[in-house]
């Protein structure tokens, strides 16, 4: 696990770079937002993109620190009080710990865990999963992000010149890469549950949490050995969920931990035992294959995404006319108005506006509602200079810039050579 986490910490600063890139390059170029996915403020495109590589950036972190906690198991007997080695070296402790020292420094540890068994605390193995499942769901976001968009027109996933989006709809062109990012995400954002349910009393503490499975496997075993009744399984199974929706916090604790009893607890049980080998033996190297994929995937999206500009234009133009009412009504204020006059004007054109969007397909044409009615005279000939969207933007640039030529560029210091020396791997889809 310490060489699989060495070789993907620089794959992953190379995705960070190439989002570095690209949000420094769009920093200033102005696109809708969305809160709810509904249409919000503007930003920037390069300031979305910085999002994306601070929350990688964020991974990366991570990689880096379970990185460098690992330690080495050391010898430590078959209950970790080295009573073994004790007798070994005639009760010599020195030598055990010096032992530790050379099989840490032929083994390339540092150290060993200072409280172990025959098997290292599987608390390891969940720090290291729970870091590579957070990797999975960012991919999952950013994908997610750039399918989105995709949908909208106003970026792409780089595509093939061959590349058919549908057997039957020869005009479509699919985000396939970012589609494949979400499917294998999502086996990697939910892959520490089983390095969890080894080290701690999931099977039975999630079974109070979540009923369902856990109470048709017990209604299911009670009557098995008359019969199978499952009306009666079902029943059962929906009154303790009843009973679960509508408990309080303190009867759900109390009965979390009626059935955390010793026996159910620890999948470890005390020192240790071996139910997870086989589970590990799948999950360990899965897991790190799931990474280096979506590390490849990741790589050949953000290095080559396709920005549409027009398209972006466009978009804001049919949001823009709503964002600039705020301006309006101040500005109106400014030169005397009753702003809850201003306000109720504004509100019904924009109703109307809205209707006729709605209805009739009709451009968003507010601006010249406002331009037609008397009332909004005193500022008709500011209204053009107040659709500039670079006015809607705040500090995106700025943000960007502080962002990415500070923290992040003293990041990716140390993966430079790679980053420099590495070719984006040319995937055909």
């Amino acid at each position: 696990m310490r060489d699989a986490l060495r070789l993907i910490l620089p794959k992953l600063a190379k995705v960070i770079h190439n989002l570095f890139r690209f949000a420094l390059k769009f920093k200033d170029l102005p696109t809708l937002a969305f809160t709810h996915y509904q249409a919000a403020q503007p930003i920037s495109l390069g300031r979305r993109a910085a999002q994306w590589a601070q929350d990688l950036a964020m991974d990366l972190e991570d990689f880096e620190y379970v990185l460098a906690g690992l330690k080495f198991r050391g010898a430590q007997g078959t209950t970790g009080s080295q009573a073994s080695f004790m007798e070994i070296f005639h009760g010599d402790a020195a030598k055990i710990d010096e032992l530790n020292k050379i099989l840490c420094g032929k083994a390339g540890f540092e150290a060993c865990y200072d409280i172990s068994t025959q098997t290292y605390t599987r608390k390891v193995d969940l720090r290291i999963a729970n870091a590579l499942s957070a990797f999975g769901a960012s991919a999952i976001r950013i994908a997610t992000d750039i399918r989105h968009l995709a949908h909208d027109k106003i970026l792409d996933e780089p595509h093939e010149a061959t590349q058919t989006g549908s057997s039957a709809m020869a005009f479509k062109s699919n985000p396939m890469r970012s589609e494949r990012i979400c499917s294998l995400g999502r086996k990697l954002s939910t892959i520490n549950t089983n390095f969890s349910a080894t080290f701690s009393s999931v099977s039975k503490i999630l079974s109070c949490v979540f009923p369902i499975s856990y109470y048709h496997q017990q209604m299911w075993y009670r009557y098995r050995p008359t019969s199978v009744d499952i009306s009666k399984c079902i029943a059962a199974s929906q009154a303790k969920i009843l009973s679960f929706s509508f408990a309080t916090p303190s009867q759900l604790h109390r009965s979390i931990f009626r059935h955390a009893n010793p026996r159910n607890l620890p999948q470890q049980w005390l020192e240790r035992t071996l139910d997870d080998s086989a589970i590990r033996r799948i999950d360990i190297p899965e897991m790190f294959l799931l990474t280096d994929a979506l590390l490849i995937l990741l790589d050949d999206v953000t290095n080559g995404i396709v920005v549409f500009p027009a398209m972006i234009r466009s978009q804001l133009q049919q949001e823009l006319p709503f964002m600039a009412t705020e301006n309006i009504i101040m500005k109106l204020v400014h030169k005397g108005v009753s702003r809850q006059e201003a306000h109720e004007r504004i509100r019904v054109l924009s109703r109307e506006t809205v209707e006729a969007m709605k209805t009739e397909g009709a451009k968003n044409d507010l601006i010249e509602r406002i331009k037609k009615d008397d009332f909004f005279r005193p500022i008709w000939d500011e209204l053009d200079g107040m659709l500039d969207p670079k006015l809607f933007i705040g500090r995106s640039a700025e943000i960007v810039e502080k962002y990415c030529e500070g923290p992040l560029r003293g990041q990716l210091e140390k993966y430079k050579d790679y980053i420099d020396s590495t070719a984006t791997a040319t995937l055909a889809v």
